[in-house]
């Protein structure tokens, strides 16, 4: 197709028709336990706009605002958030300017939560210091009293329950040990002393004399008779 006449000699290419522009929104949170209420609160903001960013506050922030530490960690967190059907890109803030993340995204819309009160008292002035032109919009309450992250957070087995303090370990000593006596010594004889020859006493010495005397006083008869 060639393009219309401009000019002596010009020509210029036929002109595509306009790209309707892609609408940002923008909705931030700790999103600590996903439930029902952040689904929905997400939805309604991706109805809002063509592409929702999903900022999640690191640890650091949620302990400044809350006054504790989150359950999930700002990894397990972002990724449980990039899970949601309605969310197109889930990222993490920063510490120090919280407001630095919407001027990188530059989004069209941002939502906030029915009962959102984090960095929202000077959004307004923060947006207009930044030169920002993003329409603030309060997204409506689903079941408030019944999907409030507050009261899931305490009905959880672990919420509000502080870790128990590890008791001392017992250290193990050994039991006294009790001396037992040493048995009697045996002396067993040896065979030799049995064979050794006794001593002769007084008595026995007499009694051989008169044996001797005896035998040689027979001895004497039996030559006379013989």
């Amino acid at each position: 197709m060639m393009g219309s006449k401009i000019g002596d000699g010009g020509y210029q290419k036929p002109l595509e028709p306009a790209r309707p522009k892609i609408r940002i929104v923008l909705a931030t949170g700790a999103f600590d336990v996903i439930h029902k209420g952040h689904i929905k609160f997400l939805t309604q903001a991706k109805e809002l706009g063509d592409a929702l960013i999903v900022v999640v506050a690191r640890d650091e922030t949620v302990k400044q605002i809350k006054g504790k530490a989150p359950i999930n960690s700002e990894e397990h967190r972002v990724m449980d958030v990039s899970l949601i059907p309605a969310v197109d890109k889930a990222v993490l803030g920063y510490t120090d300017d919280k407001y630095k993340i919407i001027e990188d995204i530059k989004p069209d819309i941002i939502a906030l939560g029915y009962d959102q009160k984090a960095f929202t008292d000077k959004l307004s002035e923060e947006l207009k210091k930044r030169h920002l032109l993003a329409k603030v919009v309060r997204i409506k309450p689903f079941a408030p009293g019944q999907y409030k992250s507050s009261k899931l957070k305490a009905m959880l087995p672990f919420g509000n329950v502080e870790a128990p303090k590890e008791e001392p370990v017992p250290r193990l000593t050994a039991a006294p040990t009790q001396k037992t006596p040493n048995p009697p010594a045996i002396v067993q004889e040896s065979p030799s002393s049995n064979l050794a020859p006794k001593k002769l006493t007084s008595t026995t010495k007499s009694e051989e004399k008169k044996t001797r005397a005896v035998a040689k006083k027979r001895s004497l008869l039996k030559s006379v008779k013989s």
